[in-house]
Formats: structure tokens, sequence, C-alpha cells
């Protein structure tokens, strides 16, 4: 009787283990993005401050963008790259944090700057002409360092360098 106790036992610890490792590890069975590690990450100096952007440069990248973050770095952000002009239109879907996103010109010009809620699915925030290039930061921080339409960010070599896809 001891032995098979002992064999039940075993086998529960071993369908119990069995289980836990076939857990997804987040909600989709995706790792959540903070935990990942992009293809690129650059450094920008945008209003007289030093910036490291993680880049997004495939249509999953930009598909998920900051989808699952619970925070971003003060002076992070995230640097959509598209492979030709197109007007850009983003969505806050599984978004929890507040972004502004500002819409460049190949030149670096800014078209236009939107400040973006949390978890909207319906509302699209739109570049206001074709642009190849938009930037994703904490919501407030283009105008906390007085960053508006019109202005030009020095993109870098590096950035001109990064190959969309």
């Amino acid at each position: 009787m001891l032995d098979r106790d002992r064999s039940f036992r075993t086998l529960r610890c071993a369908a119990i283990l069995l289980l836990l490792a076939l857990l997804p590890v987040g909600c989709n069975g995706e790792k959540p993005l903070k935990d990942a590690k992009w293809a690129e990450e650059v450094r920008l100096t945008m209003g007289g401050v030093e910036v490291l952007l993680e880049t997004a440069l495939t249509d999953p990248e930009r598909t998920k963008g900051l989808m699952y973050r619970e925070q971003l770095a003060p002076n992070g952000g995230m640097l959509f790259v598209y492979p030709r002009v197109k007007t850009l239109s983003f969505w806050m879907s599984n978004t929890w944090i507040p972004l502004s996103i500002a819409f460049l010109r190949e030149d670096g010009t800014v078209i236009n700057i939107e400040e973006m809620e949390p978890l909207r699915e319906i509302v699209s925030y739109r570049s206001e002409e074709p642009c190849r290039f938009a930037i994703e930061m904490n919501r407030g921080w283009f105008a906390t360092r007085g960053i508006k339409k019109g202005d030009r960010i020095a993109l870098t070599s590096e950035i001109y360098g990064l190959e969309a896809r």
C-alpha cells in the first residue's frame, strides 16, 4: 500500500510540473514586450535630451509597438520606420500607458504630434500627410521639451541606415 501511495504522489507531482511548463507566459501565449529584445536600438537627441529608442522595422514589430508595457523609461520611446512614405495611422489597442506620437517627414520635420489615450481601440491617430517615421514617447514628452509641429529633429545616419521591412 505504501508503494502505491508513493507512486501516486510522484505521478501527481509530474502532472503538476507538466501543466506548469505548458502554461503560456503572457495572456496571449507571447512574452510581454518589456522583456523582448528588439532588433535595433538607436540613440537620438531631441529637444536637447538624449533618448534611447527601440526600433520597429517589420510589420509585426510596428503592429505590436508598445503594447502590454506597464511603463516606459523617462527618455525612452519607440521609433517606427517604414519602407516608404505613406499616411500613417496608429491606435492604442492593448497599450496601457499614455503616449505622444510625433509623425516625421523623411528630413525629420515634425508633421504633427498627437496625444494618445491608453486602451483606445477605435480612435485612430493619423499623420496629417504622408511620412516615413513616427516616434512614440511618454505623453507630454514633446510638449515639455518645446517640440512642436514644424520643428526639425536631426535624424542620424544610423536611423537613415535602418532597413524597414
